[in-house]
């Protein structure tokens, strides 16, 4: 997905799994939770030792208990409008 680009990345290697986040967050909005989960799983293994890892990995955290959540249940948690 992002390995073109990728590569020329010199300094600002939170980017990444940043943008993967983004977009998990997005497919989850969207309703296409597999989709979002496969991002958020992504952002969360392949990508170690940058910049506010520990917030990134709060927030996948928190969207893949969201994710699965929904797709267990079928409905949205107490925290979702």
């Amino acid at each position: 997905m992002f390995s073109c680009s990728e590569s020329q990345i010199k300094y600002d290697h939170y980017l990444v799994p940043n943008a993967l986040l983004e977009h998990g967050l997005l497919c989850l909005e969207q309703g296409r939770k597999s989709e979002a989960i496969r991002l958020l799983e992504t952002a969360k293994q392949n990508y170690k030792n940058y910049s506010m890892e520990s917030r990134t990995h709060f927030r996948i955290q928190a969207a893949m208990h969201k994710a699965k959540g929904v797709a267990e249940n079928g409905l949205h948690s107490p925290c979702s409008p």
